[in-house]
């Protein structure tokens, strides 16, 4: 039961990915489907519950609040402000609670970590989400994951972005 459990939570890691082309796919068919990805939210929810593997549980919440953002970025029109401002705040949280599971685990809490920064640029906390990449790049204990890069990558494009322009 515990591997048919951990294999089932493993599965759902990967829905998310391939639910974007389905959603994708969806909108050029004029449908609104993005509400898939609240439902592997719940899924991912349920599963990060019952395993008792901390790193794949960390790994399942962070995947839930990927799905809670993404589905923010896929649907159809865009969100109310109460439903967004909702929805970030879970990811958020999510994120949170996995950089919590996983501390032990570089990879994978620098994945939730960046997860925060992503959530705090969502909702518009620029000067919030830098310093969680500025963290991300100057912990030494993330040195040699792909999230300390990412994180340079998230600093430089943003330093790129707030540049003005001279026409």
């Amino acid at each position: 039961l515990w591997n048919e459990k951990n294999a089932q939570t493993t599965a759902l890691l990967d829905q998310v990915n391939w639910q974007k082309q389905t959603v994708v796919q969806g909108k050029t068919q004029g449908l609104g489907v993005s509400d898939l990805f609240l439902n592997t939210a719940s899924s991912l929810q349920t599963a990060a519950g019952e395993t008792d593997n901390e790193i794949l549980s960390a790994l399942a919440m962070i995947k839930r609040a990927e799905s809670l953002r993404t589905e923010l970025h896929y649907r159809p029109t865009v969100a109310e402000p109460d439903v967004r401002k909702f929805q970030l705040e879970q990811a958020k949280k999510t994120y949170e609670q996995a950089l919590e599971k996983a501390k032990n685990d570089a990879q994978t809490a620098a994945m939730a970590e960046y997860g925060i920064g992503l959530s705090l640029e969502d909702m518009g906390d620029i000067d919030g989400a830098k310093k969680v990449y500025e963290k991300i790049t100057n912990e030494t204990k993330y040195e040699g994951t792909t999230y300390q890069n990412r994180a340079q990558v998230r600093l430089e494009a943003m330093a790129d972005n707030t540049g003005e322009v001279e026409l």
